[in-house]
């Protein structure tokens, strides 16, 4: 497997759960190439591909047909899907049914980030540097003025119906 991941600590759980890592998400997306030297890296004729991320999705798309490997990619949009994804594979199974029960796992997860704005916005929300947005997969889930009031907002939103897990990476 081939997981894209940033942060020492998440390289460091995708590495455990048996991936080998391509440095990239939010600021760092990895190239065509990273990604393909990976692949031909793994001593398997099949690789699964978790791109964790959106914009890498289509060039990891695109790697089946540039190796003779047999390459698939799970359709993990961030980091939360990706470990779900990960949790998810039998070293026993098939291919297509590992990735199956891959893209299940990945898709029951509810996640989010927050993260603190750069600089002013004045799209659909005014947003102003130093603002805390709250951000799911669907889109911007609240602005805060501090940290706190962001991760709650977030928070509540994620567990607000039978959640049974919560996981915080920083």
């Amino acid at each position: 497997m081939v997981a894209v991941g940033t942060g020492d600590g998440v390289r460091w759980l995708f590495r455990a759960l048996g991936a080998t890592v391509v440095v990239g998400g939010r600021s760092m997306t990895p190239s065509y190439g990273e990604l393909l030297d990976a692949v031909q890296a793994i001593a398997a004729d099949a690789v699964v591909v978790l791109p964790n991320d959106e914009r890498v999705r289509p060039g990891a798309q695109r790697l089946d047909g540039l190796t003779p490997k047999r390459v698939r990619v799970v359709g993990s949009r961030n980091l939360a899907e990706g470990l779900a994804a990960l949790h998810a594979y039998d070293p026993d199974a098939p291919l297509e049914d590992n990735v199956a029960a891959m893209e299940s796992a990945a898709h029951s997860v509810r996640s989010g980030e927050v993260v603190q704005a750069v600089g002013d916005s004045a799209g659909a929300e005014r947003i102003r540097a130093g603002e805390w947005l709250a951000r799911t997969p669907e889109g911007l889930a609240s602005v805060a003025p501090t940290l706190l009031e962001a991760a709650r907002d977030l928070l509540e939103r994620l567990t607000a119906d039978d959640a049974e897990v919560l996981t915080v990476l920083e």
